[in-house]
């Protein structure tokens, strides 16, 4: 679907949508929005109210404003995305700053996470000397859980490639 710009109620209507507990694919369907759009324009009017979501230019940002959010964002342990809205910074610009820093300070590309994953699915970095014993077993039952979830969705996808062999189909890359 081409891009189709949103008007503010338009944007109301779909964070009123997420936070009645309605699925990102539902809404996708009913609306055109991406998952990624969606989040954003949902964390924005979590943050901000309806205010987040009125459409705001970003401006241009100093050297000493670029590396104060960069070290900022460094101290802190908060997603990208969730630091970007807050500080009101485009995504895709700070990401083009951070890897400017990078190269200049010759630090390694995996500080940055580039990726949209949702952060449920991130496992935690931990210290486990840090950690008590019931911490321990929570945290191995959040990994048992997300590893059966990964063998459910690798056993899923087998299944659709074999039913798409079957019928002759070619499986796609997905």
């Amino acid at each position: 679907m081409k891009y189709k710009k949103r008007s503010l109620k338009e944007r109301l209507a779909i964070c009123q949508m997420i936070e009645n507990g309605m699925p990102a694919q539902t809404i996708r369907e009913l609306t055109g929005v991406s998952f990624s759009l969606q989040q954003l324009w949902h964390l924005n009017y979590e943050i901000f109210g309806k205010a987040g979501l009125k459409k705001r230019k970003y401006r241009v940002y100093s050297e000493s404003e670029k590396m104060f959010l960069i070290h900022e964002y460094q101290k802190k342990d908060v997603p990208l995305l969730r630091f970007c809205v807050e500080h009101k910074v485009s995504q895709v610009q700070f990401r083009t700053w951070y890897k400017a820093y990078q190269a200049e300070s010759h630090l390694p590309s995996s500080t940055l996470p580039l990726s949209h994953k949702p952060q449920k699915m991130v496992s935690k970095k931990i210290n486990d000397r840090q950690l008590s014993k019931d911490e321990l077993l929570e945290e191995l039952a959040y990994l048992r859980a997300e590893n059966a979830l990964l063998k459910k969705v690798k056993a899923l996808m087998d299944e659709r490639e074999a039913r798409e062999l079957k019928t002759g189909h070619k499986p796609s890359n997905h």
